[in-house]
């Protein structure tokens, strides 16, 4: 092959690549098949959640509400989770308010 043919060759298999590539990143998965992920966690870690101790708040964002077999009780926790139905926040707090700024109420 001469060196103008590998160069095309070349420039076609990097522009396939990044084509490839922004495929993937738009390819998000259903955010409702992230709830039976989150049911399938909360299962494996010894505890109960209710049929409608999962509600999908906005986004990426769910509200658990399960039975901890351990403590014996209601446990509330936010989760954000990824395209990927990855967990990227587990915690108390709702990860959709940030930065709020709480004014005092005046009267």
């Amino acid at each position: 092959m001469n060196s103008l043919n590998k160069k095309i060759l070349f420039l076609l298999c990097i522009l396939f690549l990044l084509k490839s590539c922004k495929e993937k990143q738009r390819a998000c998965w259903d955010i409702m098949l992230c709830v039976e992920d989150a049911r399938t966690a909360v299962r494996k870690s010894g505890n109960v959640l209710p049929a409608d101790g999962i509600i999908h708040l906005k986004e990426r964002i769910f509200f658990l509400s399960y039975f901890d077999r351990k403590t014996i009780k209601i446990i509330d926790k936010y989760v954000e989770v990824n395209c990927n139905c990855d967990v990227i926040y587990f915690g108390d707090k709702d990860p959709s308010v940030k930065n709020k700024i709480e004014f005092p109420n005046f009267k």
